[in-house]
Formats: C-alpha cells, sequence, structure tokens
C-alpha cells in the first residue's frame, strides 16, 4: 500500500513546489512595481516639480482620459498597421535570403558582408534617410522597418538551417522518407526555435522602429502623439503616452509570444 502511495505523494510535493515557486515570483514581481510606483509618486510630489516629473497620481488621470477620447485606438490602430505591413516583407524576405545563404556557399559568400553591414547600422539611420526621401508618408516606417529587421531574420534563417542535423537527414533518407516527411519531422522541428526568435525579436524591434518613426516625423501613431503632446510641453502626456508604448510592448512579450512559444515548444518538456 505504501509502495502506491508514494508516487501519488511525490507528485503533490512537486505540484506544491512548481505552486510555490509561481507564488513566489508573483510576489517579487508585484513587490518590485509597487517599490518602482511609490517611488516615483514620492519623487514627483516631493523631491520633484509635478510639471517636470508628474507622478501616477497625475499621469493615471490622464491616461483613462485618452481612452475615454478613443484617441488610445485609432494611434495605436495607426503604429500596429504599420507593424502589420512590414511584417510579412521584411519576414519573408530575411527568410529566403537566409534559407539561401545557408544551402548555396556562393551566395553565403556573397551576401554575408552586405548582410553584416546592414545588421550594424542603427535603426535611427534608416528612419532619418527614409523620412528625408519619402517625407512623413506611410513608406519611411515600413522601409525603415524592413531594412533594419530583414538582417535580423537573414541571419536566424542562415543559423538555422545550417544546423539542421545531417545524420538526422542521412537517417531519414535511408528510412524512405518522402521530402514532405523530412520537413514535417526533421526540418521544421529544428528550424522552430529560430522561426519563433525572428518573429519575437523582429516584431519587438518593428514595433520600436514604428514609435520612433513617427516621434521624428509621423503624423499619426503612438510616436506622433508623443511628439505633439512635447510640442506642447505637456510633460504627462508624454509620459501617458509612453507607457502605452510599454504596456503593448508589455503584451506582445507576455501575453502573445510567451504563450505562444511555449505552446509550440513544448514537447521539449516531455
Amino acid at each position: 500500500m505504501s509502495v502506491a502511495v508514494a508516487p501519488a505523494q511525490d507528485a503533490r510535493s512537486e505540484e506544491e513546489v512548481r505552486t510555490n515557486e509561481k507564488l513566489h515570483r508573483w510576489v517579487a514581481r508585484a513587490a518590485s512595481w509597487l517599490l518602482f510606483l511609490g517611488g516615483w509618486q514620492i519623487l514627483g510630489t516631493y523631491i520633484v516639480e509635478p510639471f517636470i516629473l508628474p507622478p501616477p497620481s497625475i499621469v493615471a488621470p490622464e491616461m483613462v482620459e485618452v481612452i475615454r477620447s478613443g484617441e488610445l485606438l485609432r494611434h495605436f490602430g495607426a503604429s500596429l498597421t504599420k507593424l502589420a505591413q512590414s511584417f510579412p516583407i521584411f519576414f519573408l524576405l530575411g527568410a529566403c535570403v537566409g534559407t539561401l545563404m545557408a544551402l548555396n556557399r556562393w551566395w553565403e559568400d556573397f551576401l554575408r558582408d552586405a548582410v553584416s553591414v546592414a545588421s550594424s547600422l542603427p535603426g535611427l539611420v534608416y528612419i532619418l534617410v527614409l523620412l528625408l526621401i519619402f517625407g512623413t508618408s506611410g513608406l519611411a516606417p515600413i522601409g525603415a522597418i524592413v531594412l533594419a529587421v530583414t538582417p535580423f531574420i537573414v541571419f536566424q534563417f542562415w543559423e538555422g538551417v545550417k544546423g539542421v542535423s545531417t545524420e538526422l537527414l542521412q537517417m531519414a533518407s535511408a528510412f524512405k522518407l518522402s521530402r514532405a516527411g523530412v520537413l514535417r519531422h526533421v526540418v521544421i522541428p529544428a528550424l522552430t526555435p529560430f522561426i519563433l526568435t525572428a518573429i519575437t525579436h523582429g516584431v519587438s524591434i518593428g514595433w520600436r522602429l514604428v514609435v520612433l518613426t513617427e516621434l521624428f516625423g509621423g503624423s499619426s501613431g503612438i510616436g506622433f502623439k508623443m511628439r505633439a503632446e512635447f510640442s506642447h510641453f505637456a510633460v504627462r502626456g508624454v509620459v501617458a503616452w509612453a507607457l502605452f508604448f510599454f504596456v503593448f510592448s508589455l503584451i506582445f512579450d507576455r501575453l502573445l509570444f510567451a504563450p505562444i512559444s511555449k505552446w509550440v515548444l513544448r514537447w521539449r518538456e516531455d
């Protein structure tokens, strides 16, 4: 009887350990946020003038008013649209170029330096050059995102395709697996971590570049509103829109990409 109970007790103890670890993580995160907000409130109330650093008690009503007025949805939609328009371009272009470099040595030697140079340039350089060429039209942010993010996607697919195990490919050939079977059971599982990294980091970089482009010369979007509030010396408005940008970045990372990555790579935990 004790032999049958022991595994159940071990399972319960492991579950309790996981629950306690999760609880400790959430408590630590909540404590850090409370400390940050409390310090900010004290600094903006008693140490620095509120018109220079507005505390949360001033910024929060401003954020509520932005949400209530409908401006948040309108300008967030404008920024998100630019990111969505550029995503298929930089992802497909980077995937094709990276795969070509991994499969063909001549193309690898031919494109290696160009990709390295393109990846070393700051995104701000692309933004300024394209704003000079296209003005404040929608082509500037889309072009800047494509030029800045594509090299990163290229590197991910380049490394991923080159890293596919030749031993597994030979084993699949020995078992006379079809091309579709090799692609499904060998290539795609090997590339999945690189694809997820390319998507998550590509969207993260692209999101920042969209707002940065709008900050310099956009006519709509979160960055445009930050610039508009700054031109009116409305610090609380700048901080409010900056916090919205941070919140959306957190939503992309924690509530969208993290669960997707965990679900797609769940076989690694088995």
